[in-house]
């Protein structure tokens, strides 16, 4: 009988020591996953931390500027200048840049026509997206995210969809406080 008794207490010991440290252990992964993103903020004032000390916040020249560069991105595109087109895109781009067929379809004139630029994307939090860090091994100085609505297809898979207006969200990066604004992705 107090053989029972014994593994009883053993498994209630235990079963609460378990539970101890699945909450101990959730606690950090909580507060880390919280001191990225100031949600109380709005989303242009929202954080991005460079560093434990340093945070960076975007601000209305920094939706301006950004907002510039993907207007001149759908010119480039929209006039097939091919060299301006590539000077908006950022060095995670350079793979796709450097295929044949990219220069062949942006060097001519395409039907496109800009209907929207808003901020923010669809893609909610102006967060450093995983492929950045990733591709890079570090943090850029600031992300933004701009939803892009146009008309007209720039490839064929685009010219499948249903109907010719296009909507995408743009990802755009700010690799350090001196360096200009640069598309680090779409799509999402």
């Amino acid at each position: 009988m107090g053989s029972k008794a014994f593994k009883s207490l053993l498994r209630a010991t235990f079963l609460l020591f378990l539970t101890a440290v699945i909450t101990g252990c959730s606690i950090p992964v909580r507060s880390q996953l919280n001191e990225n993103i100031n949600i109380e903020q709005p989303i242009q004032k929202q954080t991005i931390n460079e560093a434990d000390t340093n945070e960076t916040y975007i601000d209305e020249a920094d939706i301006n500027e950004a907002k510039a560069v993907l207007e001149k991105h759908f010119k480039a595109i929209m006039e097939g200048d091919f060299e301006t087109y590539k000077s908006t895109l950022g060095a995670y781009q350079d793979p796709f840049v450097q295929q044949d067929f990219i220069e062949e379809r942006f060097s001519k004139p395409n039907d496109i026509e800009l209907l929207e630029i808003s901020h923010p994307g669809k893609y909610i939090r102006d967060t450093v997206p995983q492929s950045y860090f990733h591709y890079f091994d570090r943090k850029p100085y600031k992300v933004i995210t701009f939803h892009v609505v146009y008309k007209g297809a720039m490839d064929s898979a685009e010219a499948s969809y249903s109907s010719n207006t296009i909507d995408k969200d743009y990802i755009l990066i700010k690799d350090t406080s001196d360096s200009e604004w640069k598309i680090h992705d779409w799509g999402v």
